[in-house]
């Protein structure tokens, strides 16, 4: 048999190669799609694992949750940790936080602000007295202007929102922003302030000479014009004085330094269980606001309502757009000064001498502290914040 030629082979040759292409192609886009079916595994992996949090609020890769919770952080600057607006706004929330039915829905922390490389990622973000940076992780941010005077609109990055003490404040000094009034809630101590009720209401009896406390820091005694009206006014001055465990003792008959200690460490009472003893000591308290323009005008009504959450009466002093507005707002008669629908001073503690008067003051105060509790001022500022959860 004659060998083939190679004009003959060439056609068998040609269809060799032309295979060997396929099949080398095929391979080719076989490992291709395999590199593509694991990616999409490994991504829909990622995509499925929730956020773990730690103690301390800060995220973590970890186990699929059905629902993440609406992640909070509370916190100023480093100079200001240790001032008693930061104790008031972010502390005191996280302890009412802690024990309500909003805690396994919102989480918070009161650490510093995160990096953006930390991988920490919030939902809103209050800044006490200061304004942080702008960054994406801290979700919405509200500064919390509280007596920061230093704070104003012209300082205050325009993405920024505002919480303030009353409406007069927002609307004079940052008329570009969104600002949301959010007060201070009362300062008591943890047993009183995880009950509806005061823990104990003094009750209101008649008397022939009423004991009248004021009990601040940096005010006044209100101006009299001298006429007797049969009523023993003590003043302490906590300026003067300093801090209760100094002089609660001396103007608590039948007190010893012992007993006050133990009423100190006693994790249901602390410092705020001796105020209301102080309180409760007296037949009528009197609140007048101190005189810097800037708190006449912006100030916080807290005096007034850690004194009528204590139960007993309380008179307001109508001075400045502070304290004006807040009785406006709520109707509240037991006042004086200020203008001509007020009573005098000596007016006003001659009405408190009818133990039904006292009473309906008593119990106005009572309603009105009701307002400015723990859950009362804690849902409203998650509410500002745009929680949406119920609890």
């Amino acid at each position: 048999m004659p060998r083939p030629s190679h004009t003959q082979n060439a056609p068998q040759g040609r269809r060799r190669r032309r295979l060997g292409v396929v099949r080398t192609s095929t391979r080719w886009h076989l490992m291709v799609l395999l590199v593509a079916v694991g990616c999409l595994i490994r991504l829909q992996r990622f995509q499925s694992q929730g956020i773990r949090k730690d103690k301390e609020g800060r995220s973590r890769r970890g186990t699929t949750m059905k629902k993440s919770p609406f992640r909070v952080l509370c916190a100023t600057s480093p100079r200001q940790r240790q001032w008693g607006s930061y104790k008031a706004r972010c502390l005191n929330f996280k302890s009412w936080l802690n024990v309500s039915s909003c805690a396994n829905l919102v989480e918070m922390s009161t650490e510093e602000i995160p990096s953006l490389y930390e991988g920490i990622q919030y939902d809103a973000t209050m800044y006490v007295k200061s304004i942080p940076p702008e960054q994406a992780n801290l979700g919405t941010v509200f500064v919390d202007v509280v007596d920061g005077w230093g704070i104003r609109s012209s300082n205050t990055p325009a993405s920024f929102k505002v919480i303030v003490q009353n409406p007069m404040h927002g609307q004079d000094l940052f008329p570009n922003h969104t600002y949301h009034v959010i007060e201070h809630m009362y300062s008591s101590y943890t047993l009183d302030a995880t009950r509806d009720d005061p823990e104990v209401i003094p009750d209101v009896i008649s008397k022939n000479i009423l004991q009248v406390g004021i009990i601040c820091s940096g005010c006044a005694i209100p101006a009299r014009s001298g006429d007797d009206i049969n009523v023993n006014i003590t003043f302490i001055n906590e300026a003067e004085e300093g801090s209760i465990d100094k002089w609660f003792v001396k103007y608590m008959e039948g007190w010893t330094e012992e007993r006050m200690n133990s009423v100190i460490a006693d994790p249901n009472y602390g410092f705020g269980k001796l105020y209301h003893e102080i309180f409760q000591r007296f037949d009528v308290l009197v609140v007048s606001p101190k005189k810097w323009p800037t708190k006449l005008s912006y100030g916080s009504v807290q005096r007034i309502t850690n004194q009528m959450r204590s139960g007993t009466p309380v008179l307001v002093e109508n001075q400045g757009r502070a304290f004006s507005h807040f009785l406006d707002e709520y109707n509240y008669p037991c006042a004086f000064g200020g203008n001509s629908k007020h009573q005098t001073f000596e007016q006003a503690l001659q009405q408190m001498k009818d133990a039904s008067y006292r009473k309906d003051c008593q119990n106005r105060g009572l309603r009105i502290a009701a307002d400015f509790s723990p859950r009362a001022i804690g849902m409203k500022t998650l509410r500002a914040m745009g929680f949406e959860g119920q609890c």
